[in-house]
């Protein structure tokens, strides 16, 4: 057997190897002196990371102007109020009252001017309709309520559309 790869002596230290694997790469280790050596330099390697450094504590000068900087940031915003921009924030409440009574009004007006262009384009029809009307009155052939209807489809078929 070949050597294993170093990625398969370290997966063989983590026990991340299959059973089959595993019992197989011990075996080549067993009998293969630069295999045993590698493991052992590789294992040691591993409990130094494991065992960590201990940790530097940080010069008394440090802290004390950690603490200047931090003292001297202006408060954070807590809540909804840090999704909004600076020219919204809670120390400005007339501004974020302004901005909402602006789209209130926008919306507003939107949904006014809908139904209003609704009608005057139904008004212009019935104002065509009416026209035609007249000039079929004026000639004496419409003298019911069918023939009205008719002058209608008439129309509306005139324009492209369906009765």
């Amino acid at each position: 057997m070949t050597c294993p790869r170093r990625e398969e002596l370290v997966a063989l230290l983590d026990g991340a190897l299959a059973p089959g694997a595993e019992a197989e790469a011990r075996r080549h280790a067993d009998g293969c002196a630069a295999c045993r050596a590698e493991l052992e330099r590789l294992s040691a390697g591993i409990a130094a990371l494991r065992a960590g450094s201990p940790a530097a504590e940080p010069s008394p000068v440090f802290a004390t102007r950690l603490e200047a900087r931090l003292a001297a940031l202006p408060p954070r915003r807590r809540g909804l109020a840090r999704l909004l921009p600076d020219f919204l924030a809670p120390s400005h409440p007339w501004r974020l009252a302004a901005l909402g009574g602006a789209a209130a009004l926008a919306a507003a007006a939107a949904l006014l001017a809908v139904p209003r262009h609704r009608d005057e384009l139904s008004l212009a029809d019935e104002l065509s309709l009416s026209e035609d009307y007249e000039v079929v009155a004026s000639v004496g052939d419409v003298e019911s309520a069918d023939d009205v209807a008719v002058v209608a489809a008439l129309d509306q078929l005139g324009r492209g559309g369906r009765p």
